[in-house]
């Protein structure tokens, strides 16, 4: 099956009738097209698709409900991300993982039914309408600004990469 599959995308490519490219197609195909998933995939019901776990310990499978997966099941981030794209690594991992990526900033507000229960649930009790305290930047209040070694052991210090627009590392593109 999967041979056949791929002469046929070679004969296509050969022929006059070139494979569609993102720019080619509408935007809806777009997005279908450049998350990865199959033209056809919204044609299936969400019973056909949602995953199966045995052994899995991650915290997608505590709160993903066949319910709450079919009511995502269509929703697609206007960057193309869907609900199967922001759970994958629940059904690839079967330690105990929390198994939920977000492949946009949209992902948090288009899945927030699964985001909030395990963001929730992983911070015990820190909810979607609970916020932090504003950080106070005022260097005058350092006192003394020396930390005692016996307190610190090592330093690290990490970045991230966010561009408004863009997709995160789970659905970004090798162009962007």
């Amino acid at each position: 099956r999967i041979l056949s599959w791929i002469r046929s995308l070679i004969a296509a490519k050969n022929s006059k009738n070139q494979l569609p490219t993102t720019t080619d197609m509408a935007a809806g195909d777009a997005n279908k097209h450049r998350s990865g998933f199959s033209l056809k995939y919204m044609e299936r019901p969400a019973s056909e698709n949602y995953p199966i776990y045995h052994a899995h310990e991650c915290k997608v499978r505590k709160h993903l409900t066949p319910e709450m997966y079919e009511k995502m099941y269509k929703r697609i981030t206007p960057n193309g991300v869907t609900v199967d794209k922001c759970i994958q690594p629940s059904v690839d991992n079967t330690g105990k993982i929390v198994g939920l990526v977000a492949g946009d900033e949209e992902s948090y507000t288009t899945f927030h039914e699964i985001f909030d229960a395990i963001i929730d649930d992983y911070h015990s009790g820190f909810t979607a309408k609970d916020s932090h305290p504003a950080p106070d930047l005022d260097d005058t209040k350092i006192v003394g600004g020396k930390i005692d070694d016996k307190y610190i052991k090592s330093c690290r210090i990490r970045t991230g990469r966010s561009i408004r627009g863009l997709c995160l590392p789970p659905s970004i593109s090798r162009a962007e």
